[in-house]
């Protein structure tokens, strides 16, 4: 079991790591309307184009969402999508655990979505571990 894991660990950190080496800066464009640095107001930000310092040195990265979907936490985060397919699991998922869909709508997760037990503190932890283990709540 660990083997597959350790496979596919191993194959996306050098992914990244290659995809990385392949620039060494981010070329921006000569464009005589670039601003490097932006003032509180959007006119401003929409002219802004430059990429901060910190993301030009950046290396690697870990990007992660996470949205109204984890309330009913079933399937994916194309859980809103594919609710409305009449066979698929979370269809049926839905229409079990929650009722039909013109009774209890996606719209009706929102209220629920706070994120009482999010902790970015244990997040990084976990992250800058060599082997990836979240918490299961």
């Amino acid at each position: 079991m660990k083997t597959p894991i350790k496979k596919i660990t191993s194959l996306l950190l050098c992914s990244a790591l290659i995809s990385c080496s392949s620039t060494n800066k981010i070329q921006q464009v000569s464009n005589p309307n670039l601003q490097t640095k932006y003032e509180q107001n959007w006119d401003s930000l929409a002219k802004h184009e430059a990429a901060p310092q910190w993301y030009q040195d950046a290396k690697l990265g870990i990007y992660l969402h996470w949205g109204v979907y984890s309330v009913p936490a079933f399937g994916t985060e194309w859980y809103p999508r594919n609710m409305h397919f009449e066979g698929r699991k979370e269809n049926k998922h839905h229409i079990e655990t929650y009722g039909e869909l013109n009774e209890f709508g996606y719209h009706d997760f929102v209220p629920m979505f706070k994120g009482e037990h999010f902790d970015a503190k244990a997040w990084g932890h976990y992250l800058k571990k060599p082997a990836l283990s979240l918490p299961v709540r």
